[in-house]
């Protein structure tokens, strides 16, 4: 018997409850019927079953830790840190090879680089893996490159970890392709957001929006990681939680802001500085509630810019220019639809008085 993604109902309540900036309540009637409901059926399919030979449960949290097994024993566990069951996580490299192959995709060598670009960059137990939806979506629609997996709590993840300033600090570095350190702890539940902000890291990397560069295990069980974004279909997820959270957060259109960021592109200083005035009214009364909301705000408004531009800019931040440094560089790819590249300079001013 095979039991896939055995914990979502639990884990859409819980996204459910991010979402909407509510408290996590275990005792909740809605939560505790459904709790039960499945610790009924998935009980009664996996014990005393003189039925079932073998038992196979697939989803992001620990089965001894997801409150659904209870008197369930006898059962191994191995997660995205550990070798057993590597290959069985997603499609392999010659697996995917071997579909390029029968589809005749691998006849374009751009289309084969595309696609690992888009869609591979898992590292489990020392392997490259690729996400199979992904993968069969994109051959099923004649190697189209779009996002095609998003799951189900992934913006109330992103958005969730928005808040927290170590997420805000190291969200560009993710975006821009570079890794951060966590400790990942296999026995983590979703609950433990409420007491633990590193839970948060911990689900987005156990959900696949972040994937192992390095990792070692400590005497706990758990793992100092290195851990980065894996693919460009994931960083577009990123992207665009982070437009919405700042859509959502701050009140301003996400047209309006792609039409801003295009300004500053395309070199229209006008249209761009006066856009970015009006931006400044907003973040005027996030100063006037205490500097910490006008970070907030600042944090966001810049991590916005450097995820819609970093597909087609390679982005620079406090960089070593002549005798000084820059605040923000933005230096065009070869595929960048405008070719200006761009030096930023921030300056805070604690009067109105003193801007230029």
């Amino acid at each position: 018997m095979t039991i896939d993604e055995y914990d979502t109902p639990l884990n859409d309540w819980y996204a459910l409850q991010l979402a909407r900036e509510t408290f996590f309540d275990t005792e909740n009637t809605y939560f505790k019927s459904v709790l039960n409901l499945f610790r009924g059926i998935l009980g009664n399919a996996l014990k005393g079953n003189d039925y079932l030979e073998k038992g196979v449960v697939t989803g992001i949290l620990r089965v001894a830790k997801a409150s659904l097994f209870s008197g369930l024993n006898n059962f191994g566990e191995d997660s995205i840190l550990d070798k057993n069951y590597a290959e069985h996580f997603g499609f392999t490299e010659s697996e995917v090879n071997t579909l390029l192959h029968k589809s005749k995709l691998d006849k374009n060598p751009e289309t084969v680089l595309a696609l690992k670009s888009w869609y591979n960059g898992y590292n489990i137990g020392g392997l490259t893996i690729y996400n199979p939806w992904s993968i069969m979506n994109c051959i099923n629609n004649d190697g189209e490159f779009k996002a095609y997996w998003v799951g189900t709590a992934s913006t109330a993840l992103i958005e969730q970890a928005l808040i927290l300033d170590k997420f805000q600090e190291e969200m560009q570095t993710l975006i821009d392709g570079g890794s951060v350190d966590m400790i990942a702890d296999p026995k983590m539940v979703f609950s433990d957001i409420k007491s633990s902000p590193n839970a948060l890291y911990n689900l987005l990397l156990f959900s696949g929006y972040l994937t192992v560069e390095r990792s070692f295990e400590n005497d706990d069980t758990t793992y100092n990681c290195e851990v980065k974004i894996p693919n460009r279909e994931v960083r577009s997820v990123f992207s665009g939680s982070l437009q919405k959270w700042i859509s959502k957060k701050f009140n301003i259109d996400v047209n309006d802001y792609n039409a801003f960021l295009n300004n500053l592109l395309k070199g229209n200083v006008d249209a761009f500085t006066q856009k970015l005035k009006d931006y400044l009214e907003v973040s005027a009364s996030f100063f006037a509630t205490g500097p910490k909301n006008a970070e907030l705000f600042y944090n966001g408004f810049i991590l916005g810019l450097v995820s819609a531009v970093s597909s087609q800019y390679f982005v620079e931040a406090e960089k070593e220019s002549g005798t000084g440094r820059a605040d923000l560089m933005l230096i065009p790819k070869n595929t960048a639809k405008y070719q200006n590249a761009l030096i930023l300079e921030f300056k805070f001013s604690k009067s109105e008085e003193n801007l230029p």
